[in-house]
Order: structure tokens, then sequence, then C-alpha cells
């Protein structure tokens, strides 16, 4: 178990006890300020670089199932707003789920990873930020996503141009390209806008996949052998936002099926369009620096490049390692804590993303709870500064 980092008292809290005596209508967050800034993370220390692991013949790069297709992965931004936007519309599909905070306290939304299967109704998609402009580049793939951030530092266009992304892998629901393969649900999946947005995933790879683009394979590791953890995990929670019931996601390892049902807010998710019971061969709990360009709370910046904690559930099995990525171009590779590369078990694969502030549980098979925390030491001081946050912010669900 991690020590619980402690509350510190700086001259910043002292100035947001006056702010909140003076107005009744605001909330103190623990979101840190950041000045100016540019929006692309790297490492501050060398960290090690990773050869690509080889992809077996007839199995699959992303999930490590059989798989005799072409290896053609899409990333696709689906909503997670807790109103209006679940249950989500082929999510189960995805071979690879990113879930993380996009804005404020705790607001989540999902990155997924779409290879094996290219469903032709999937969203709600929704806008982009910066740090999913950089997950994208680990993956090679094309980006679907519906508009996204302009704000100048934190403009998703800006870095797309400045990783010299081109326009054809920019599925951008806002784009008169791409208007024929994505448009607005009907029918009994009818919702209001702006969570309506849905895109054909099969007709956009059949139509508008880059010529004579074959993507990078960041393949993970996989083995069906059941690793050695640290302990045992039969449940797993994670709530984004500390005492609200909005963005909670769980999973309970199923020893008859050998995956992890995943849970939101205490109920079994159940994909909206197929119907289908979530589930994850893997779940992995990745810890990032977390900051806010110039404080500003629907402006995130991760950081993305260099390592940091990261552990692995697998099989009912925790193991305690960590995550390194070398660079913006490189893979994620999730270590055991002695540095080496942790082989997941063919199937899906949850990835939370998590800030370092933020703790989250699991229970091992002997119903002990445990909450993990990050220690003080590897805390910076600001990730844990404090501004304030208007009602109308509060509300904001763009």
């Amino acid at each position: 178990m991690q020590k619980k980092h402690a509350n510190k008292l700086s001259a910043a809290a002292l100035v947001l006890l006056l702010l909140l005596s003076i107005s009744t209508c605001s909330l103190a967050l623990l979101i840190s300020p950041r000045a100016g800034g540019g929006s692309v993370s790297s490492p501050t220390t060398a960290v090690r670089a990773f050869s690509d692991n080889p992809v077996p013949f007839g199995k699959s790069p992303t999930t490590g199932l059989d798989f005799t297709g072409e290896y053609k992965p899409v990333m696709v931004q689906i909503s997670n707003g807790y109103e209006g936007d679940r249950p989500q519309w082929n999510l189960s599909e995805a071979d690879i789920v990113y879930e993380s905070i996009y804005w404020g306290p705790g607001h989540t939304r999902y990155s997924a990873i779409f290879s094996d299967n290219h469903p032709s109704f999937v969203g709600p998609v929704r806008s982009a930020r910066i740090q999913h402009v950089m997950l994208r580049e680990e993956w090679d793939a094309p980006f679907v996503f519906w508009g996204g951030q302009k704000d100048a530092g934190t403009n998703i266009y800006d870095l797309m141009d400045s990783y010299k992304l081109k326009r054809a892998f920019r599925w951008d629901g806002t784009s008169n390209d791409t208007v024929k393969y994505m448009g607005r649900s009907s029918g009994q999946y009818a919702r209001p806008n702006p969570h309506d947005a849905i895109a054909d995933i099969a007709a956009l790879v059949a139509n508008m996949w880059p010529v004579d683009h074959i993507p990078k394979s960041h393949a993970f590791k996989f083995s069906d052998e059941t690793p050695k953890g640290n302990d045992t995990a039969v449940e797993i929670e994670i709530n984004y936002w500390p005492g609200k019931e909005w963005y909670h996601p769980s999973f309970k390892y199923n020893a008859a099926t050998g995956v992890y049902d995943r849970y939101y807010n205490g109920e079994l998710s159940i994909d909206g369009y197929s119907g289908e019971q979530m589930v994850a061969a893997n779940v992995i709990v990745q810890r990032q620096k977390l900051t806010y360009y110039n404080g500003t709370s629907s402006r995130p910046i991760y950081e993305v490049v260099g390592e940091g904690e990261a552990d692995i559930f697998i099989d009912g099995q925790f193991i305690r390692g960590k995550w390194i990525r070398s660079s913006i171009n490189d893979r994620t590779v999730f270590t055991t804590s002695l540095g080496v590369e942790v082989a997941l078990k063919p199937g899906k694969t949850f990835i939370q993303i998590i800030p370092n502030t933020l703790d989250y549980t699991y229970t091992n098979a002997d119903g002990v709870r445990k909450t993990m925390s990050l220690d003080d030491s590897k805390i910076s001081w600001d990730e844990t500064q404090e501004i304030i946050l208007d009602d109308a912010e509060l509300n904001k669900t763009e």
C-alpha cells in the first residue's frame, strides 16, 4: 500500500481561502496553473528505448488474438459525458480503450483504437485535445474526431501541423472531406446534438485510407501464460472525480472467463449498439503528470513522453510496474518495476490514465482493499496548486 500524499498549505492556498470567502459560487479544484508554455512534453532525462515487438503470423498486433486481415488501426475520440453520451456505440469493438481527463477536475473522454474490427456505427464522436493528438502519434493511425480546441498554445490543429500530420490522416467531422462517412444518429439511436455524432469506420477505411500508408507496428507483447504478480487483484476502482459518481469506472475479475468485467458508476457496462458486455483481458492504470495551460481547466497538458508509474492487472494478478515512452513517435512500453516488458493477455485492453495526484483502489483475493497513491516526493509543486473554478465552467460539457 502506498503512503497517501499529505495536503500542503501554501501561499496559493491562502489566496484561495480568501477568494472563497468572497464568492460562494465557485469551487476549488486541485488543478495546476501553468504559465504559458508549449504543448508538447519531452523527457527531462534520457529514457530507455525499446525495439518493436515482432507480430506472429496470423495474430493481431493490438489484441494478440487470431487475425488474418490487413493491419489498419484507426483512433476515434468517443465522448463520455455523464449527461447524454452513455451508453457509447460499439466501444466494445475497440481493441484498446484509453480513458483520461480532458477537462476540469474529472471529466473524461475515450480514445479508442479500432483495428481487428472496423464497425460501421461508432460514437458519440467528440472533439480532441492535444493529449489525444500526442497519443495518435504513437499509433500512426488516421484520427477520427469532431473538431477540437483552437486556443493558442493548445491548438490541436497547430500541433498536428507541427507533427506534419497530413490532412489525409485527419478524419474530422467538421471537414467537408468526411461528411459522407460521419453524421448524426437517428431512429432508435437518436440523441440531441452534440451527443449524436457518429462515424462509419468501415467506410472511412475503405474510402479514405491514406494511399500507400503502412502504419508502424507498435504491437504489445502477448503471452497465454498467467504472469506472476506482486499481489492478487479481483477488483479495481478509479473515481476520476472523488465525491461524485459521474466518472467512476471499475473492473471485477471473472474467474470463469478469465477477464475483467467492466462497470461504470456501479453498473455493468453494456454497449449501446451491440448490447455486448464490456470486458478487459488487461487493465492498466497509468499515472501521468497533469497540469493545465495558464491554469485554465479546459486546457489539460499531459506529460506523455518519459516514464512514470503504471499498475498492470492480468488474470486476477496485480503487477507493480511503470510506463516508458522514449519519444513522441515511439510506443509506450509497460514494464515490471525492474524494467522488463510485461506480456499482456490476448484480448482487449483498457488503459486508465490518471493524474499523479489521484488515488485509486484495488481489492485482492483475500478481500483486502488497498489504496494506491503516488509518494509525495514524486509529485511536483505545480501539480498540487489550486485555482478557482466558477459555476459556469463547472457545468460546461463541451
